[in-house]
């Protein structure tokens, strides 16, 4: 097992580009990182989401929507008049 430094065991090309390799290596492991970040904040919206849908038992009765539409319409022409 070879334990020198890898400066001293590669040639002199390759030693000079090792900190741009060592640069490239912590961008992608910092991308990494934040790409587990990410996918974690979505799992957990995802999981909140879901919670969310199976507490949603809300269902309106044709009789409610039916008055919901009076009042918009009475808006709309309250609206209308207004303009004229």
């Amino acid at each position: 097992m070879n334990l020198q430094p890898p400066e001293q065991i590669a040639d002199a090309e390759a030693a000079r580009r090792l900190p741009r390799y060592r640069g490239y290596l912590t961008s992608a492991q910092c991308a990494m990182e934040n790409s587990q970040r990410d996918l974690s904040e979505c799992l957990a919206t995802a999981e909140q989401i879901k919670a969310l849908e199976a507490d949603s038992t809300d269902t309106y009765s044709a009789e409610s929507i039916a008055n919901c539409e009076q009042v918009i319409n009475e808006f709309r022409q309250t609206r209308t008049a207004s303009r004229v």
